[in-house]
């Protein structure tokens, strides 16, 4: 975050990321495969860093419905299971 003044800076720019941050961390979904240094995932500095990747990248971020719930099918659940895919859930 950099302090501004309205004299030297064009407030009407600024925009507010709708993306989650609460600090800095290493983001091994956003790795950047081709790139030497960040293929095993970037570091996350601010909002709208995270955006800006995000949005090069052609992401968005869903927010869970519920407490954390998401939409889970116990049929394909079961049917990755058959085919030797370990389910986290």
């Amino acid at each position: 975050m950099r302090e501004t003044c309205d004299l030297c800076a064009d407030l009407d720019h600024l925009t507010r990321p709708d993306v989650y941050f609460r600090k800095p961390y290493l983001d091994p979904n956003l790795a950047k495969p081709y790139s030497r240094i960040e293929k095993d995932g970037v570091w996350i500095t601010s909002k709208s860093h995270k955006a800006r990747l995000m949005k090069e990248q052609g992401l968005r971020e869903l927010g869970a419905p519920v407490h954390g719930g998401r939409i889970f099918d116990k049929h394909s659940a079961q049917q990755m299971k058959r085919m030797g895919y370990e389910i986290p859930y």
